[in-house]
C-alpha cells in the first residue's frame, strides 16, 4: 500500500474518533446542550430525596421528603411563614435543630401572653423566583402575620428538570455571548467536545455569569404579595462559609436588595454583619450550611433583631385593595 493511499484512512479514522468522543461525552458529561443550543450544567440536587416534582407557570418546583410538619393551617396570634432554601430547611439536621423552629421557641418563651405558630416552607435549592411562587401558592394560605425570607447568593440561578436529572444554567448567557462574538457555527455550538473545552476555559478564568433571575425584582414582588395580604416581610441575607466574615463583600444581588429594602422600608438582617466576629469554621457543616451551633446562633440573632424592629406582633396592616 502506498503512503498516499494510506493517508486517506486518517480522515475517516479521525471522524470516527471525534464521533465516538461526542457520543461518550453526551452520555457522561456534567452538562447538556438543549434544543436551542443553550448549555445546562447537571446538578446532583439530591433528586432521590424529592417526594414531589411539579411545575407552576413553567417553573420547575419540588418538595423534599422531610420530617418537618406542614399543618393545614396556623392558629396562633402571630403566624410566621418561612420561605427559603436548604439553609432554612435545614440541611442534614432534624427540623427542631433548625433556626426557624428555635426562633419560634424563643418567641414563645419571651412572650407567653401571645401564641406563636409557624410553618417552614423552605426547600433545598429553591431560588428567589421559586420562593415567590411558594409564598403565592402555599404560604399566603396560612394568612401569615410575618414572612421570613431567607436569601443566599445563588438565588439568581434558575433550575430545570430533564428526565430524572436537575440542571442549572450558570453559563448559558456567557456561552451565547461568546459564540455570537466569535461567529461560532451552529455545528460547533452543538458539539460536546467544543462545549467542554469552552466550559473549562470559563471555569479556569473564573468568568462570572450574568444573573438570570433578578434578586431585587423577586424581593419587590414578594413584598407586594405580603402588602396585599397585610403580612410583614423580613429579609435575611446569608454569607458563604468558606472564609472569615470580616473579609467578605456583598455580591451585587445583595446590594440591590439592600437598596430596594431602604426604599420600601423592608427590614433586612445581614448575617455576615451579625457574625463578623464569629469563627465561621465552628458553625458550619460545609461552605453553605450551618451546624446545630450555627442554627442556634442564627435563631438568637433573629430573635434580637426582630425585637429591635418591633416585630412580630398581632398588629397587621390591612390588605391592599
Amino acid at each position: 500500500m502506498s503512503p498516499r493511499i494510506g493517508r486517506w484512512w486518517l480522515l475517516p479514522l479521525g471522524l470516527a474518533v471525534i464521533l465516538a468522543a461526542e457520543l461518550l461525552l453526551r452520555g457522561f458529561a456534567d452538562f447538556r446542550i438543549d434544543a436551542a443550543g443553550g448549555v445546562l450544567r447537571r446538578e446532583d440536587g439530591g433528586v432521590e430525596f424529592m417526594r414531589r416534582r411539579y411545575q407552576v407557570d413553567g417553573v420547575d418546583m419540588w418538595e423534599y421528603r422531610t420530617d418537618r410538619p406542614r399543618p393545614p393551617h396556623l392558629r396562633g396570634d402571630v403566624r410566621i411563614v418561612g420561605i427559603g432554601d436548604s439553609i432554612m430547611m435545614p440541611f442534614r439536621l432534624h427540623w427542631k435543630e433548625g433556626f426557624f423552629h428555635l426562633l419560634l421557641e424563643e418567641l414563645r418563651r419571651a412572650n407567653p401572653k401571645l401564641s406563636y405558630d409557624g410553618v417552614n416552607l423552605a426547600e433545598g435549592g429553591h431560588n428567589l423566583l421559586q420562593d415567590k411562587i411558594m409564598l403565592r401558592e402555599q404560604g399566603l394560605a396560612y394568612k401569615p402575620t410575618l414572612v421570613l425570607l431567607q436569601v443566599w447568593q445563588d438565588d439568581d440561578t434558575p433550575y430545570k428538570f430533564i428526565g430524572n436529572d436537575l440542571y442549572i444554567m450558570p453559563y448559558l448567557e456567557v456561552m451565547r455571548r461568546r459564540q455570537m462574538r466569535r461567529g461560532v457555527s451552529r455545528l460547533l455550538q452543538r458539539s460536546y467536545i467544543y462545549t467542554a473545552i469552552e466550559l473549562r476555559r470559563l471555569r479556569d478564568c473564573g468568568s462570572s455569569y450574568p444573573p438570570l433571575i433578578s434578586m431585587a425584582k423577586q424581593v419587590r414582588e414578594i413584598h407586594g404579595l405580603c402588602r396585599r395580604t397585610g403580612a410583614g416581610l423580613v429579609v435575611i441575607l446569608f454569607p458563604t462559609l468558606d472564609r472569615p466574615f470580616a473579609i467578605q463583600v456583598d455580591p451585587p444581588g445583595y446590594n440591590e436588595i439592600k437598596e430596594l429594602a431602604a426604599r420600601l422600608a423592608i427590614p433586612v438582617i445581614d448575617m455576615r454583619e451579625q457574625f463578623r466576629g464569629v469563627d465561621y469554621r465552628k458553625i458550619r457543616l460545609d461552605t453553605i450550611h450551618y451546624n446545630a451551633q450555627g442554627h442556634r446562633r442564627i435563631a438568637d440573632v433573629l430573635f434580637r433583631e426582630l425585637r429591635r424592629f418591633g416585630i412580630p406582633s398581632t398588629r397587621r396592616r390591612p390588605p391592599e385593595n
